[in-house]
């Protein structure tokens, strides 16, 4: 027999077992059984295990239950012995008499305080500025580009950006 029909069939034991089956069902769970050793031995244990249960079951519950007045004494007696603060009323005197402390200065200072602000972006830039050289400090520049033997730097600049709606400020 294939596994598929085998795991199929061991799912159904218990109602086997139990007379659960339909007749038609319990025909074919039959017929397995008689052909499939692996099934067979399943069987056996799973009607093992069911009696066991039936003969087990009914004594759950019956009998006399296990003294435990003397734990039940001895528990309650320790309860009753434990002294009980009220930590919850010390602990919130406490903590307001840290928030007065804390918050005492600022309700006596008339200032308005800012705790805390977002930073803020400087402005940009809109024009580039460039050194305006005196004609005395534009030949000393020339005299020193000429020394290293590199063309002077322009003196005005062609960099002027274009922005839209753009503010100039001085």
């Amino acid at each position: 027999m294939s596994w598929i029909t085998c795991n199929h069939y061991q799912k159904l034991l218990v109602a086997f077992i139990n007379h659960e089956l339909p007749p038609t069902s319990r025909r074919r769970v039959a017929s397995h059984l008689d052909t499939c050793p692996r099934c067979y031995r399943a069987y056996v244990e799973q009607q093992h295990l069911t009696r066991e249960l039936k003969h087990v079951m009914p004594l759950v519950g019956q009998g006399t239950p296990p003294p435990f007045a003397h734990v039940w004494a001895a528990a309650h007696t320790d309860a009753k012995s434990v002294r009980r603060t009220n930590y919850t009323l010390r602990y919130s005197v406490v903590m307001l008499a840290v928030m007065l402390v804390l918050l005492i200065p600022f309700a006596l200072d008339r200032h308005s305080y800012t705790l805390a602000s977002a930073p803020t972006q400087p402005s940009p830039l809109l024009h580039r500025s460039t050194p305006q050289f005196t004609p005395s400090q534009a030949a000393s520049v020339s005299v020193v580009f000429q020394l290293n033997e590199t063309p002077p730097p322009p003196l005005q600049s062609t960099f002027t950006p274009v922005l839209p709606d753009a503010v100039t400020t001085p």
